[in-house]
Order: structure tokens, then sequence, then C-alpha cells
């Protein structure tokens, strides 16, 4: 992730860290979620609950169907399947994400109202149809309310929308009841009211673990994701820190550590390759002379342009510059022989002549001499042997004059 660190937590605020004293709330960060789990668990059972209703209706109508009011069954079932229809597609349109900018809240709304909708619906039905017909056919009728009092359990994920279904199907039918001309209609009404409470009391009961497992599971969720950042963040700082151990602080090359183990790491897969690794050690000339000359700022100063010629020079994630002393600096080139190592120190001992003339006063001409050596590995060989050789031509490059590329005249 690479955040950088965050201020320590103002007082009064909570911090979002796991700490020893325990773990952060993250109902309040879970709430649009558990909002959006609710609705939609109800809309993933919505058209098999909206089938399930218009059935049930269906056999209501065909059981009234020889009383004189075909035309309003006809009407009634009409409504629902509208009704019906709506809700799947409300369902669609909730699973797709359209429209994309509603909020869960929204979303809330319209599958309150939705089952709002066919509740009256069917409310208004049964409380029509309670003083139509004979006994046997308000047994149908009472069937149908149970059966969807039963399917409404499909919404108990989200008491209102539960209860804007399951309410006025009860509320109606009661009404119903107490105007019927049979003696039996008082009864029937209080046993119809006593029902509705014991369904909300079982849905208020099971809703609430139902609500209760989405809630864990959301908030595990989260805190899983926000254990995933720290330990990405984590990670990263971790690689930094890698990444600083092996790095010289002044020029921004890599350390003597890297160095040696980049150099053990090439040597091995040019040993079982079979191809060349070259390289140079850069020496400062007369670097003591100059520190002492101009001071540690301007030696400093010295070693930073140096290290930019180093690294303007050496292709990266191919070749590795260090630091490999005070004033010496030193190449790795996988896959270079002798001929190509040269071409490239050549460069370099070019680039820096070049930044005395390019800035002056800054280098006043300092140079730097190079000692350079090639060598396929063999299994009687170490990378000690190629250093040994490079070293050797460092030095007599200093003692033929400085300010030039020599090449190892010993074999490794």
């Amino acid at each position: 992730m690479g955040k950088t660190a965050k201020n320590p937590t103002a007082p009064g605020e909570s911090s979002p860290l796991i700490t020893l004293a325990g773990i952060p709330d993250e109902s309040r960060e879970a709430a649009p979620a558990l909002l959006l789990a609710q609705v939609g668990s109800i809309f993933a059972s919505t058209p098999a609950a909206a089938t399930f209703s218009w059935l049930g209706a269906a056999v209501v109508v065909a059981a009234y169907w020889q009383e004189s009011v075909q035309a309003g069954l006809v009407l009634w079932l009409a409504a629902l399947a509208l009704i019906a229809g709506i809700r799947i597609a409300a369902a669609i349109a909730f699973r797709r994400g359209v429209p994309k900018h509603w909020t869960p809240a929204r979303w809330a709304a319209v599958v309150s109202i939705l089952n709002g909708l066919l509740g009256t619906a069917c409310g208004i039905a049964c409380y029509w149809l309670t003083d139509v017909g004979e006994q046997y056919q308000l047994v149908v009728l009472c069937c149908f309310v149970m059966a969807i009092a039963v399917g409404s359990f499909s919404s108990i994920a989200y008491w209102p929308a539960h209860a804007a279904m399951y309410v006025p199907i009860f509320v109606l039918i009661a009404a119903g009841f107490l105007r019927m001309a049979r003696p039996e209609g008082n009864y029937l009404a209080l046993g119809t009211m006593l029902l509705c409470g014991l369904v909300a009391y079982m849905a208020r009961s099971l809703g609430r673990s139902v609500v209760l497992s989405m809630r864990l599971s959301i908030e595990n969720q989260l805190l899983a994701d926000r254990l995933r950042g720290h330990l990405l963040a984590l990670e990263q700082a971790n690689l930094e820190l890698t990444e600083l151990s092996a790095t010289d602080p002044l020029t921004g090359l890599a350390n003597r550590r890297r160095l040696d183990a980049r150099l053990d790491v090439e040597w091995q897969r040019s040993l079982h390759s079979s191809r060349s690794i070259g390289l140079m050690i850069v020496d400062v000339d007369h670097f003591k002379a100059y520190n002492d000359r101009h001071g540690h700022t301007a030696g400093d100063d010295c070693l930073q342009l140096i290290s930019e010629v180093l690294r303007h020079n050496v292709r990266h994630g191919i070749g590795l510059a260090a630091r490999y002393a005070g004033d010496e600096f030193a190449v790795v080139l996988p896959g270079a022989d002798l001929a190509a190592t040269d071409v490239i120190a050549g460069r370099i001992r070019d680039g820096v002549v070049a930044l005395n003339t390019s800035i002056p006063g800054v280098l006043r001409e300092v140079t730097v001499s190079i000692g350079i050596a090639a060598i396929v590995p063999g299994f009687r060989s170490s990378a000690r042997d190629l250093v040994a050789a490079a070293d050797a031509a460092l030095y007599e490059a200093k003692r033929s004059g400085r300010n030039r590329v020599q090449t190892a005249k010993v074999t490794v």
C-alpha cells in the first residue's frame, strides 16, 4: 500500500489499529453494508415469494369462482400479478446495481413499499371475501392468509419490510371477521389478532438472530480487510527498511553488503549458465587531499556527483553500482565480457572528467582510476578471485599515473 504513517490519534478519537486493549468497534462502519445485506436477502427470495403468493391467490380465486364476484377476483389476481412483476423487476435492478446512485436506505424503502403493496392487496381481498361464500371457502381464505404469513418470513432480515407485508393482511381479515353476520366472527377476529402477535414475536426474535449473524459477518470482513491493509503496509515498510539497510545514505547507491550479496548471486548464475561476469573498482584520485583542501562538505558533493555518473552509465536491473569503501565504488556487470566492461568503464572515466568542465569549480579537476576484470566462472575459482583481479588492476592504474582504466593482467 505504501501509506505514510498517520499522526497520533487525537484525544477522544478511537485508534483504527488493533491494540492489546482490544479491537475497534466496526458497527458504525458496517451499518450501510448491513442494511444493504438485509435488503439483498429479501430481494434474493423475491421471485419465489412473488410466485408463491400469486399461486396462493389463484387457489383462492378458484375456490370463490362460483360466487357472483368473478370480475373482482380477476381484478385482484391481475393486481397481484402486477405487484409480483414490479417486485421481481426491482430485485433484478438491485442485483445489477441500477440506479447506481441509490443508497441502501432508499432500497430499504423500496422493498418495504413493495411488501406493503402486496400485504395491502391481499388484506383488502381478505376483508372483502370474509362475507362471501360458504364456510369451506372461508377455510381456504384462512389457509391463504397463513401461507402469506409463512411466506413473509423471507423478509425477517428487515423488520419494517416484514411487518409491511403481514400486518395489513391480519388487520384487514380481522376487520372482515368482525363485520361477518355469523356469531363466530368475533372469536375469529380475536384469534387472528392473537396469531398476528405471535407471528410478530417469532419474526422479531428470528430476525434479530439473522441480523446479528449478518452484522458479525460484515464486521469480521471489515476487520479482515483492515488487518490485510495493515499487513500490506507493514510488508511495504519492511521492504523499505530492507532497501534502506542495503543503500548507502550519502550516494544512494548500493552499500557494501548489498554488493557482496549481489556478486555472490551473479557468480552462481554465471557459473551455471557459463556466461561472463564483469567487475570494476573505481577510486577517486587523490580524494584525501581534495577533502583536506576543500572540506568534508565539498568531498560529499564530489562523491554524490561521481555516483550520478555511475548510475547514468550502469543499467538498473542488469548491473549494480555500489559504494565499495570511503572513496571507492564498484560495479558488477552480469553477462559482460572484458571488452564490454572496458567500454562502460571508459564512459564512467570520461563522465567524471566532463563534470569538471560542465560544472566549473565543483570538482576542481577530480578524476578517477578504474581497475576492471571479467571471467567466465569455473568451479575452481570464486568471486574473491574476480575482486582480487579488479583490485590489482586498480592498483596498476593508480601506479601508472591515475585517471585511466586498467585491465586485469592476471588470469582468474
